[in-house]
């Protein structure tokens, strides 16, 4: 009986500490499965964070992408170049423009910031070579010059002057009814409302009549009488003389001189430099926006004369004694206003070419999505 009480007993512990096996080994897998499950609950609460927080800062960089289009619709050169970053939707944004190497498009990117998550995204803006220059006129373009502006004595300009200089007074005591903007470090003129002065700006595209050149050339062919191959002094002198050419250009393969008793209905260009010598008995615009002068080399007048458009001038603009200009003057170098004279903003863009309709500034236009 011994025996057979130590086998049933020897059979009840090993069935008990198979249990025991068993419950350990469920316990363990339940702990196991426990601990992944807290693992993947807690691995998917931070994806979710990390994916909302994405698309949060997302969100913010785009942000500031529509914040650099709305100030770049008030002043486009001043913010193509620009960089500044805003607090925006709990997080921030920094933001930064580029000309592309045309110098036409410009590419803004722009990192979107949520604590340690980043977005960056980037947009082109597309254009053309006159979309950049009507937007350096703009509607109160009264002086664009790529060197110096020096105004003296009682002038008074009726807009805004922007140089890749300096722009400061020679005597007397001129006034700007509008703001200077210069590339370099020297702004001594006064304006109306003070204080709107830029030194150190970025340096602009000053519009260059002499790229679109051969297309008023081929305009003024049209009516060959007022093509002319060499210089040119045009005076009325004894009677008037009265240029009106049907074309609405007179072109000069050289140098001109304007003298007394000249009246002229047209824009006067020269592949050399234009001065006018005398008084003239009237200037008008053959077209509203058509520039007045086109001179590949300088301008200069030293009389008391009106004009009723732009004035360009491959190097240097002089302009002396008093007068009127209604239109912006341009000039790839320096401006020189000696005398008393009134400049007066156009109120938009000139025509950069005989076939240039465009007569307000451009829209902007997004290219697509770089990234």
């Amino acid at each position: 009986m011994k025996t057979t009480t130590d086998s049933v007993a020897g059979s009840r512990a090993r069935r008990e500490g198979q249990t025991f096996v068993i419950v350990m080994m469920l316990t363990g897998i339940l702990m196991i499965a426990g601990a992944s499950l807290t693992f993947l609950t807690s691995n998917a609460a931070f994806s979710s964070r990390k994916i909302n927080n994405g698309a949060r800062a997302l969100a913010i960089a785009e942000a500031g992408i529509a914040d650099r289009i709305s100030k770049m619709t008030t002043n486009y050169n001043g913010w193509a170049n620009a960089s500044n970053s805003a607090s925006y939707g709990g997080g921030s944004y920094s933001v930064v423009g580029t000309r592309s190497t045309n110098l036409i498009n410009v590419i803004i990117r722009s990192t979107g910031m949520l604590g340690v998550d980043r977005r960056t995204v980037a947009v082109e803006l597309l254009g053309t070579i006159y979309m950049l220059w009507d937007r350096v006129v703009d509607v109160e373009g009264a002086i664009v010059a790529g060197g110096n502006v020096q105004i003296s004595n009682q002038a008074n300009i009726y807009g805004d002057i922007c140089a890749n200089g300096n722009v400061e007074t020679g005597t007397g005591n001129p006034l700007v009814h509008g703001a200077i903007q210069a590339h370099g470090a020297s702004i001594t003129i006064e304006t109306d409302p003070a204080g709107q002065w830029t030194p150190n700006a970025p340096e602009i595209v000053v519009p260059d009549y002499r790229e679109t050149i051969d297309l008023w050339r081929a305009r003024a062919l049209t009516d060959p009488a007022y093509y002319y191959t060499n210089d040119q002094t045009f005076t009325g002198n004894p009677g008037d003389l009265f240029l009106a050419p049907s074309s609405g250009v007179v072109f000069v393969e050289g140098n001109v001189i304007l003298e007394r008793k000249v009246r002229i209905n047209a824009t006067v260009v020269a592949t050399g430099w234009v001065h006018v010598q005398n008084q003239l008995l009237g200037w008008t615009s053959f077209d509203t926006n058509w520039p007045c002068v086109i001179a590949c080399l300088d301008f200069d007048c030293q009389n008391q004369n009106n004009y009723p458009g732009t004035i360009f001038a491959g190097t240097t603009v002089t302009i002396g004694n008093r007068r009127t200009i209604n239109g912006c003057i341009i000039s790839m170098q320096t401006v020189s206003i000696q005398n008393k004279v009134d400049v007066f903003a156009s109120g938009g863009p000139p025509a950069w070419d005989p076939n240039d309709t465009n007569k307000a500034a451009p829209p902007i236009i997004p290219g697509p999505w770089l990234r």
